[in-house]
């Protein structure tokens, strides 16, 4: 049995960067029946499950984010966060 797949395709709104992912098309109907992404897509990393729902690539996710491995927390906002609170409260 094949599992249907659907290209997801989103420019990042940081650097501009056209990316596309193979989701499942059964993780899609869950997720926009309204599942969260993490139960909709458990085999997708944290990186892609993020790039579905802001559209950022890894590199800029990255950037903004830091590494997920840091156990050391930042409370100063940087410019990259400030653009990406901005772009999200568009939403």
């Amino acid at each position: 049995m094949s599992t249907s797949i659907i290209w997801w395709e989103a420019r990042c709104p940081f650097c501009g960067k056209r990316n596309k992912l193979a989701i499942s098309a059964k993780g899609y109907k869950a997720w926009t029946s309204g599942a969260m992404v993490q139960d909709a897509f458990p085999e997708l990393g944290a990186n892609e499950r993020e790039f579905l729902i802001t559209g950022m690539c890894a590199k800029c996710q990255d950037d903004v984010f830091g590494d997920n491995d840091d156990k050391e927390y930042s409370f100063e906002v940087t410019d990259n966060e400030i653009a990406l609170l901005e772009y999200l409260d568009q939403y």
